[in-house]
C-alpha cells in the first residue's frame, strides 16, 4: 500500500509569557565514576566509551549465550564502542549469532520491533554492509509496521512510544533511510509528543524521564539537528536531562525517583546523548570494502564480482542480494552449514565447498575471517574433489510464446494534491480563534483514505481543528477525480499562558488508496 504526503505549513501569533528553567551542565566526572562501579553491564561499557574513558572493563563481553536476538545485540554494541571485533572478541562469531535469529524477513521475535530495531543498530556498528539481507529486511520490517501517527510501539500494532520511535529513526537512519518519509513522520511525531519541560516521556506516562529524553536525543543527534532548537516554554531535551543528575553521578529515571536497578542504564543512556553521540557509538572497521569472489554450481558460475566479507560464508550471503539467488544455511551441532545455493543441495558426498586464495582451508567458512586482497572460490561438488576437476557447459535456451491480445487492466493513476501549501491564520490572543480553508484534491482514479497528523508547535497540536473536530479525529473518503474543502479552525482557551511570539508547524496528509 502506497501513501502520497503532501506537507502544509501552518503560522500564527499568541500573546502571553511562561519562565524558562535552564539547569546547569552535567558532571561528567561523576557520571565516569558511577559507571565504572557499574563496569559489568554492557551499557555501562558504550556509556564509558562515549565519555571517552580507556579502562573498561571487558570480562562480562567475552562469554555472551542468548536465546534472545536483542541478548546478543547490545554486547555487540558495546564491543564495537570498545573498537573491537564482535566476530573474535568472544567463544562465538556474536554476529553470525544474531543473524541466526532472521525469521520470516524479521530479525528475533515476530511479535517485538525492538529486536529488529536494536539488531539493524548492532550489525551496522560490526560493519555489515546496509545492502545485508538481514538489515534490509528488518529496516522493511519496521518501515512496514509504523503506525499512522508516525510514531512506532515496542510491538506491532502497539501504541506509539517515545522510545521506540526514537530508537526506530535512529535504526533507519544508521541503515542509510533518514531521508524516507516514515522516517520524516517519526521526527514529526517526536515533535508533537514533546513535553512544555523540554523532556519526553515513556508510553502511558504524562511525565517526563531521563530514559526516554535520552533515545529521543540519539536521534535528534542522528539526524543531525540541534538538540537546542528543539526548545520548549521551560527547557529543551538537553537542559531536562542534565537536570536529573545526581550528586553521586548517576541519572534519575524521573525528578522523584531515587537509584534502582536501571540506573546505570539509564545513566549510559544519558551520557550517550549528552556527548551528543547515537548509535551505533562507533562502526568497527572489517579491514577491507570488499572481496573477488565466484559462486559455481553444477550448471555453471551463479554469481562473480566483490563483495564484503567478513567471513568466507558471508560472501554468500552478501553476494544473495546481488545476483538475487536463494540460500539456505543450517545451524549445526559443528557451525553453521551452507546446504542449498539455489538448485544445488547438498547430498551424500556432494555439498558446497570453497576455497580462499585457491586454497581450501580447515575451518569452516562462518569462522574464516578474511584478510585484504583474498579472493573466494565457492563450487558445488564432493569434498575429494579439486576445483581445476569441476567443468561446465552453459545451454542457452529460448522460446516464443504466442497467445490471444487481451486488453491491458486500466492504469491506476494517484495524485493527491493540497492547495494551498502555506496559510497564516494571523494574529490570535487568549479567547480568541481563527479559521482559513484549504482544498484537497484527489486528481487520480483510485479512491483514497484521508487522515491528517500535526507537528510542530503544541498550539497547533492542541486547539488545531480539521472542520468541527480536533485533527486526531479527522478521516474523510475523497473519491477519483472529487475535491473536498477543508476548513481549519484554531482557538484559543481564556486560560492561554504560552510565550508571545511567532508559531510554526505542519499537518502532514495521509492519502491511502483503497
Amino acid at each position: 500500500m502506497s501513501k502520497k504526503i503532501s506537507l502544509l505549513i501552518l503560522a500564527a501569533t499568541v500573546t502571553a509569557l511562561l519562565p524558562v528553567n535552564y539547569s546547569a551542565a552535567y558532571n561528567t566526572s561523576s557520571a565516569k565514576s558511577y559507571l565504572l562501579s557499574h563496569g559489568d553491564q554492557a551499557w555501562a561499557t558504550i556509556g564509558l566509551a562515549a565519555l571517552g574513558e580507556t579502562s573498561i572493563p571487558t570480562g562480562h563481553l567475552a562469554n555472551i549465550s542468548s536465546i534472545t536476538a536483542i541478548g546478543y545485540a547490545t554486547p555487540i554494541l558495546a564491543i564495537t564502542a570498545l573498537n573491537q571485533n564482535p566476530r573474535t572478541f568472544g567463544n562465538t562469531d556474536y554476529v553470525d549469532r544474531l543473524k541466526n535469529f532472521q525469521n520470516n524477513n524479521q530479525l528475533g521475535d515476530a511479535g517485538l520491533l525492538n529486536d529488529d530495531i536494536f539488531g539493524i543498530l548492532a550489525l551496522i556498528s560490526a560493519g555489515e554492509p546496509v545492502s545485508d539481507a538481514v538489515i534490509v529486511n528488518s529496516k522493511n520490517f519496521i518501515l512496514n509496521n509504523q503506525n499512522g501517527d508516525g510514531g512506532w510501539g515496542f510491538a506491532p500494532g502497539a501504541g506509539s512510544s517515545t522510545d521506540m520511535t526514537a530508537a526506530a529513526i535512529t535504526a533507519l537512519i544508521s541503515a542509510g533511510s533518514g531521508s524516507h518519509p516514515r522516517a520524516t513522520a517519526g521526527l514529526n511525531y517526536l515533535h508533537s509528543v514533546q513535553n512544555n519541560d523540554g523532556g519526553f516521556r515513556s508510553f502511558g506516562s504524562t511525565a517526563s524521564d531521563s530514559s526516554s529524553t535520552a533515545w529521543a536525543m540519539w536521534a535528534i543527534n542522528a539526524a543531525g539537528q540541534s538538540v537546542e532548537s528543539w526548545n520548549k516554554p521551560n527547557g529543551n531535551p538537553r537542559t531536562f536531562l542534565e537536570s536529573l543528575q545526581d550528586p553521586s553521578g548517576y541519572f534519575k529515571y524521573n525528578a522523584t525517583s531515587g537509584e534502582q536497578s536501571l540506573s546505570a542504564s539509564n545513566t549510559a543512556h544519558a551520557v550517550i546523548a549528552l556527548q551528543g553521540s547515537t548509535l551505533p557509538l562507533n562502526i568497527y572497521n572489517t579491514l577491507s570494502t570488499g572481496f573477488q569472489f565466484t559462486i559455481q554450481g553444477s550448471a555453471g558460475v551463479i554469481c562473480q564480482g566483490q563483495t564484503q566479507g567478513p567471513s568466507a560464508l558471508d560472501i554468500v550471503r552478501n553476494a544473495s542480494t546481488q545476483c538475487g539467488f536463494s540460500y539456505v544455511i543450517r545451524d549445526t551441532s559443528f557451525g553453521p552449514y551452507l546446504e542449498q545455493i539455489g538448485n544445488d543441495q547438498a547430498s551424500g558426498i556432494n555439498g558446497w565447498q570453497y576455497k580462499v586464495n585457491n586454497i581450501r582451508p580447515s575451518i569452516g567458512a562462518a569462522d574464516y575471517i578474511l584478510q585484504n586482497n583474498d579472493s573466494v572460490f565457492w563450487y558445488f561438488g564432493s569434498a575429494s574433489q579439486t576445483s581445476d576437476e569441476i567443468m561446465s557447459q552453459v545451454v542457452d535456451l529460448s522460446v516464443t510464446i504466442e497467445r490471444d491480445q487481451v486488453a491491458p487492466p486500466p492504469q491506476r493513476t494517484i495524485s493527491f494534491i493540497i492547495a494551498p501549501t502555506s496559510v497564516n491564520l494571523g494574529t490570535l490572543r487568549p479567547g480568541g480563534s481563527a479559521s482559513t480553508s484549504i482544498t484537497a484534491a484527489n486528481n487520480g482514479n483510485v479512491d483514497l483514505d484521508i487522515t491528517a497528523d500535526v507537528g510542530g508547535d503544541s498550539v497547533f497540536v492542541s486547539y488545531l481543528k480539521i472542520g468541527a473536530s480536533s485533527w486526531q479525529l479527522f478521516a474523510s473518503r475523497l473519491n477519483g477525480g472529487d475535491s473536498q474543502v477543508l476548513n481549519l479552525n484554531i482557538s484559543l482557551p481564556e486560560t492561554f499562558s504560552g510565550v508571545a511570539g511567532a508559531r510554526s508547524g505542519q499537518i502532514i496528509f495521509w492519502a491511502t488508496p483503497r
